[in-house]
């Protein structure tokens, strides 16, 4: 539990470690922009990347490649120009999957989710110009992410109103291939937040953040396990610690470094 290095940079939300060390990350800053307003600031959002040892290398500001984008007017249809603009919340680089690239996807550019756009995006990190976007539906979405398939899987929080639902996109034919809601039995809704992971087997993990709950369904919909954080707060356990996300670790994830729990 020594802490190696450490980065005061306002990261926020979500990171991607590259087979070369390097880290992929969303960083805000509270500033004027320009391009926006001439005086009142923004809580404006850049994908940094860092180096292994958490030095930044380059940061590209996601307002600015958006309005010098083709897709600007997406941009001018929001009303509120101050404060947090865009809430961009997950980082995903298309990297090893060139297989499930689309024009004009290319390595090394990234998809972001950007919240108060109900929008996924794809950034050039080079041109600093966001190339392709996408709204289909979802709302206030979380944690998109690119499949082997070349379909994007993403957490739709609001898109139905007040239940939430997994939603993977074919985004090419602009149709949903699959998506997971929950029924009466089973209600499945995070207002804020939530993560998904897709499995080989098809089976997806999802992380119901403000419900403090993970379960894993399969394509079928079928719940395999789930689990409930126990912990409460507040006079009478009415709240609920939320659970932001759980990530499965691969069969040969080193567990030599564990301390065993000592017996009672």
């Amino acid at each position: 539990s020594n802490v190696l290095w450490a980065s005061p940079n306002q990261a926020h939300h979500d990171f991607e470690v590259q087979p070369n060390g390097d880290i992929y990350t969303l960083i805000a800053k509270v500033q004027v922009n320009p391009q926006v307003d001439p005086v009142r600031p923004i809580r404006e959002e850049y994908v940094a990347v860092l180096d292994p040892s958490g030095k930044e290398k380059r940061r590209v500001s996601l307002v600015d490649a958006l309005i010098r984008s083709d897709f600007k007017e997406l941009w001018e249809q929001r009303k509120n120009r101050t404060g947090d603009v865009l809430h961009t919340d997950s980082v995903d680089v298309l990297g090893g999957k060139t297989g499930a690239l689309m024009k004009p996807w290319r390595p090394g550019q990234v998809l972001v989710s950007i919240r108060h756009l109900n929008m996924i995006a794809v950034l050039d990190m080079v041109q600093q110009n966001i190339v392709w976007a996408y709204q289909g539906g979802f709302k206030l979405q979380h944690d998109a992410q690119l499949l082997a398939n070349g379909h994007i899987l993403l957490f739709d929080n609001v898109g139905l109103g007040g239940e939430s639902r997994i939603l993977e996109l074919d985004v090419k034919a602009r149709k949903t291939a699959w998506e997971y809601r929950g029924d009466p039995r089973h209600p499945f809704f995070s207002d804020t937040r939530g993560r998904v992971q897709r499995f080989s087997n098809g089976n997806t993990l999802i992380s119901e953040t403000d419900s403090g709950r993970a379960f894993e369904v399969t394509s079928k919909g079928e719940i395999v396990w789930e689990f409930f954080n126990p912990e409460r707060a507040g006079p009478n356990g009415q709240f609920i610690a939320a659970l932001l996300d759980m990530l499965r670790l691969p069969a040969d994830f080193p567990t030599d470094w564990i301390a065993p729990c000592p017996v009672k």
